[in-house]
């Protein structure tokens, strides 16, 4: 079998992803659609060669006319198949940050066509407005603590990276005895312009503290 047929031959999957935006006082900004009945959580699906991350964007900008630079994944939420004959789904809902109750409202422009409405809902009311899968993914999210300030910038590496629990230090090693001829005498350190001892010093002195012999 070449790659082509493997690759057709795996099961078909999709992926879409969304913003979690919020005011100062927890309530969620929520959508409604044209073509359904519930509303929901900002967002769409990727398309070909699209990160999450710049979907989430994407599909903010056009269904709400905000535009944001998402911040952490707060959730990562598997649909199984549909009985409508749609495949399994995987959505990453990220942080949107705060949207203020005055020129951040103000700002919403819905997508014409596609969306009739929007409202900021409060968590007591996602069972009632959302679908059961994502009023699951938005208590997902809420633990995540979304009452945070959406991160700006890139999200920051580890400067130093975790220590495997397999890696161990060194045991120190044992004290050592020194024998007579070995230990070492306090003696001036030569200055910068002597970078090599001296005949005396080839001959059985010190130089830096070691032995030359």
């Amino acid at each position: 079998m070449c790659h082509q047929e493997y690759y057709v031959s795996l099961p078909k999957h999709i992926a879409g992803a969304g913003a979690f935006l919020h005011d100062p006082d927890g309530k969620v900004l929520l959508v409604k659609p044209s073509y359904r009945d519930t509303w929901e959580i900002p967002g769409g699906g990727l398309e070909h060669g699209e990160y999450p991350f710049q979907a989430a964007a994407r599909e903010v900008k056009e269904e709400t006319g905000l535009e944001l630079r998402p911040g952490r994944l707060l959730a990562v939420d598997w649909v199984p198949p549909q009985d409508d004959g749609r495949p399994a789904l995987a959505n990453f809902l990220f942080d949107g940050g705060q949207i203020d109750n005055g020129p951040g409202q103000r700002e919403v422009r819905l997508q014409d066509g596609e969306l009739t409405g929007w409202t900021l809902a409060a968590p007591r009311e996602w069972d009632d407005l959302l679908a059961p899968h994502m009023a699951r993914r938005a208590q997902r999210a809420s633990h995540r603590d979304h009452r945070l300030p959406a991160v700006r910038q890139a999200p920051r590496r580890h400067a130093v990276a975790p220590c495997p629990s397999r890696w161990r230090l060194p045991r120190p090693r044992p004290a050592r005895t020194l024998e007579p001829d070995m230990r070492p005498v306090a003696r001036p350190l030569p200055g910068e312009d002597e970078i090599a001892p001296t005949e005396a010093q080839r001959s059985g002195q010190f130089w830096k503290g070691r032995r030359v012999a």
